[in-house]
This record gives C-alpha cells, sequence and structure tokens, in this order.
C-alpha cells in the first residue's frame, strides 16, 4: 500500500482541500442542526406555555366549584392543537377533575387512550420520550386552586429536524462538488508547471543537441523554480561543451599519461635494481673485510677495538636488512596479482617450523587453525603472513609461555583472520602510526627491526581490497585482524573471540 507522502503532488493537493471542505461542512452543519434543534424545543416550550396559561385562566371559574362538565370542555378545546394528545385538570389535592386524551396504536396493533398521571405536581415543563410535559397552576385571586396538565407530541419537533438535516445534506453535498471542482482547477494550476518541469528533466539528455527550457507562467515559487531550473540547464549546456571540447583530446591525453607511466614505472625498477645491486655490494665488501680484520689481526686489538668491528658489522647488516625490505615493500606493490585459494593453515605451519628450526631454544606454542583457506595471490600472502608470524615471535620472546594463535572467525558476513600474540603489546593511542614505513613502537635496543615489515602487511591487504586493524594493551598481547576480498562492504571492526586451540608439535 502506498504511504500518502508518496502520493502525486495533485492527489495531495485534491485530498487536503477535500478533507478540509469536509470537515468545515460537517462542523458547520452540526452546529446548524444542533442550534435549530434547540430554537425548535424554545418554540414549543413557548407555544404550549401559552396554551397551558390560556386553559388554566379559562378554568379558574370552573375549578372553583369543581365543575368537570366545564373543565372537561375546556379541555377539549385543544383538539384544535393536532399535537397535544393528553390534557388533564387537578384540584390542590391531586384530585383528577376532568381529562382529554386521544388515542394511540400499542405495539399489538389496538387503539389505547393515553392515561393523566396520578398527580399534576408542581409548575414545571420537560421533554421526555418523544413528548412534551407542561403543569401550569389555576389560579384565582392570586391563589394557586389547581392545576393544567398537557402531554404534546414532539413529532413535529422530529420532523423538523429531520428536514433541517436533510436542507443540510444537499446543501453540504453541493459544497463539496463545488470544493472539488475548485480542488480540480487549484491542482491543476499549480501542478501543471510543476509536470512540465519533470517531463524537462527528464528529457535532459548528452544525445540531444539542444537542451528543453521550461515556459514561465507565474512569477511565484514556482516561477522561480522555473527560472532556476532554465538557468541550470544554459549551465549544463555550456559545461557539456566543455567536456565534449575535452573528451576528443582525452584518449591521446590517457596515452601520453600511460606512457609516462610505464616510463616511470621502469626508472622505479632500474631505481631498485641499482639499490639492490649497488647498495648491497659496498655493504658487502664493509661485512667482509671487517670480519677479516677480526678474524686476521683479532689477537693485535684490544676489546674496544674489537668491540667497534663487532658495531661495524652488526651496523652493516642492519642496512642490508632495512635495504632488503624496501626491496620487498616496491616488489609486493609492482606485482601482477594472481588469485588463487590459499591453504593459509599449511601456510603458517611452515612459517612457524621454519622460525622453530632456526630458533630451538626458544619455548614457545603455536596454535593453528584447521582448514584455514583463503582467497588471494599466494606469494604475497605467504609474504603478509610471514610478517605478522614473525611479527608475533619478536615481541613474545621477553614471556614465559610464549603463545602465537593463528585463525578465522566469520563476522558480518566476511571471514576475518587474526594473528595473536601474549607479547608486549602496546598503547592503542599509537595505533595510527603502526602501518606507515619507519613508524616503531618500541626502541632497537628492546627489540630489533626496521620498521617496513608492517608497511608492506598494509599495502599487501590494500592490493587484495581488504582490511587489516589491531586490538591491544601494554603486556597484555597483540591481536592483528584482516580481511582478502571481502564479501561485504560493512566496514565495523568485530571483536573476535578465542578459537579452540590446535597445539604445534
Amino acid at each position: 500500500m502506498m504511504n500518502f507522502k508518496d502520493l502525486p503532488i495533485r492527489t495531495k493537493l485534491i485530498s487536503f482541500i477535500m478533507i478540509s471542505a469536509l470537515l468545515s461542512v460537517f462542523i458547520l452543519s452540526s452546529v446548524f442542526i444542533v442550534q435549530r434543534y434547540h430554537s425548535f424545543k424554545l418554540q414549543i416550550t413557548d407555544e404550549f406555555s401559552a396554551i397551558a396559561q390560556i386553559i388554566a385562566d379559562r378554568s379558574n371559574a370552573a375549578i372553583l366549584f369543581e365543575d368537570t362538565r366545564a373543565l372537561t370542555e375546556i379541555l377539549a378545546s385543544l383538539s384544535l392543537h393536532p399535537q397535544v394528545s393528553l390534557a388533564c385538570t387537578y384540584n390542590t389535592d391531586n384530585d383528577l377533575l376532568a381529562e382529554y386524551g386521544k388515542k394511540r396504536r400499542a405495539g399489538d396493533g389496538a387503539n389505547t387512550a393515553y392515561i393523566c398521571p396520578d398527580s399534576a405536581g408542581e409548575a414545571r415543563h420537560y421533554f421526555d420520550n418523544n413528548y412534551f410535559y407542561i403543569s401550569e397552576p389555576i389560579r384565582v385571586n392570586g391563589e394557586t386552586s389547581g392545576y393544567v396538565f398537557i402531554q404534546a407530541s414532539t413529532s413535529k419537533l422530529t420532523q423538523e429536524v429531520l428536514t433541517t438535516s436533510l436542507s443540510a445534506l444537499v446543501l453540504s453535498s453541493l459544497v463539496i462538488f463545488l470544493a472539488f471542482i475548485f480542488a480540480r482547477y487549484i491542482q491543476r494550476f499549480i501542478t501543471n508547471p510543476l509536470l512540465e518541469l519533470q517531463q524537462a528533466t527528464s528529457n535532459v539528455s548528452l544525445d540531444i543537441e539542444k537542451m528543453p527550457e521550461v515556459q514561465k507562467h507565474n512569477n511565484d515559487e514556482v516561477g522561480a523554480l522555473v527560472d532556476a531550473f532554465n538557468t541550470m540547464i544554459n549551465t549544463i549546456a555550456e559545461q557539456n561543451k566543455i567536456i565534449l571540447t575535452h573528451t576528443d583530446n582525452l584518449e591521446q591525453e590517457v596515452n601520453e599519461r600511460t606512457k609516462e607511466l610505464a616510463m616511470a614505472n621502469r626508472e622505479l625498477e632500474a631505481f631498485s635494481y641499482s639499490v639492490s645491486h649497488d647498495l648491497k655490494a659496498p655493504l658487502r665488501t664493509i661485512e667482509g673485510f671487517s670480519l677479516a680484520l677480526e678474524e686476521d689481526y683479532g689477537h693485535q686489538l684490544d676489546s674496544t677495538a674489537i668491540h667497534y668491528l663487532n658495531r661495524v658489522r652488526a651496523g652493516s647488516a642492519k642496512m642490508t636488512q632495512l635495504i632488503s625490505n624496501l626491496l620487498q615493500l616496491s616488489r609486493v606493490t609492482r606485482l601482477e596479482l594472481k588469485k588463487q585459494n590459499i591453504n593459509l593453515t599449511n601456510m603458517a605451519e611452515k612459517i612457524s617450523s621454519e622460525l622453530l628450526g632456526d630458533n630451538a631454544e626458544r619455548q614457545i606454542e603455536f596454535n593453528v587453525q584447521a582448514n584455514l583457506n583463503a582467497t588471494g595471490d599466494p606469494v604475497l600472502v605467504e609474504i603478509l603472513m610471514d610478517n605478522l608470524i614473525s611479527n608475533a615471535w619478536k615481541y613474545s620472546q621477553k614471556v614465559l609461555n610464549a603463545r602465537v594463535e593463528i585463525g578465522s572467525q566469520e563476522q558480518m558476513g566476511n571471514t576475518v583472520y587474526f594473528i595473536r600474540d601474549n607479547g608486549a603489546g602496546f598503547d592503542m593511542k599509537y595505533a595510527s602510526q603502526l602501518f606507515k614505513p619507519f613508524n616503531r613502537l618500541h626502541s632497537a635496543e628492546e627489540f630489533d627491526g626496521t620498521g617496513i615489515g608492517l608497511a608492506t602487511v598494509s599495502r599487501i591487504i590494500e592490493r587484495h581490497h581488504g582490511k587489516i586493524w589491531v586490538n591491544s594493551a601494554p603486556n597484555k598481547g597483540t591481536t592483528f585482524y584482516f580481511t582478502l576480498f571481502p564479501q561485504s562492504s560493512n566496514s565495523a571492526e568485530p571483536e573476535i573471540k578465542p578459537i579452540s586451540h590446535y597445539k604445534k608439535n
């Protein structure tokens, strides 16, 4: 079912006008009928109060002698009033002296007479059950000598109310019809310019030579909107001319930019080769001659000289590692991406086995989830896993009962992989600096490193259109989360719960 807010403007205008007209007619008709009803009641009250007063005045002589015949004749004069159904005369002791009544049809179809009440009661008048009742005192020399009781039908009142209601209904129908005609005129007056504007908007296209313009009919808000539309159309037409002019040269410019980019890539490859060959060669020379100097002349050098040689060799090795990491960072950006299915479980076990093999003295537990699969470039994903697992290995080396956990969990339609350790951790306020090259959160004296590994990981994640984030706390370990080719665009960072452990032997 369509919502009212989604209806066309013409329908809304007609609806608003008709609802307003219906409410107005209903309120006015109701007020008019109620006013007429009370007016008719007042008219009946005044009329029969006068009649009762006349009967009472004519009965004051007969009431003194309780002349029932005369009183009956006086009441019989009420036959001239068809609405009077019953009239009774009482003395001051409320004894019935005379009565006048018409026949009425009972429920079974028989005719029965109206019956006078036991007493007239005090002077009063009231409406009850389609009848009007009035009790008027008969006064003689200012003293009450009896009462006249009259019962009159209010059928005339009912008929007058029905007639008034019918007249109000006819008049209301006429007003509603005129309101509908007026609403149709108003909606055309307002919506037709808007419909023209809508039609012109739908005709805006690059395929036509001349943009459509809308004719302005009035100087109101709709007219201002038409002016704004025509101005916008002229602006679009000018911009289209500029776009078409530049489009003619776009292919040539793209080809030129492509050639420039290819040249820049070749220069980058040449620079990478130069860094790899030309910078590593002097470092190997420094490393080699430092080692030879220590081996051949170490017995002639004191401990300070030996310490200096060791620092030279350590600096050379660190520079070599830094160059290798920079070349790796450059290579992961330029390598062609080959999308394949990858067994991360086997990959993680291979990397952890190599780490354990090179450092047999380390006491560390690796927990790798079974059947851990992913989709991505095997070469790049192996570099990613190697960096993250090596990172966990390094920063948990000062912890007793070190543990590294590798697994995944489904979150919001994506497979989220994680690598968790219980190592040194860090303050999360520095997390934004973690994936920038050369940024390190620990000093070289605490943990060695170049600050390139996580930057390389971030580049690999970007190439896989994934996402990486981290959760950590000082001395409570670190967990890296990442996705590869996510299936869902949801950018939330779920909190991963620990999986069951698989202990590596």
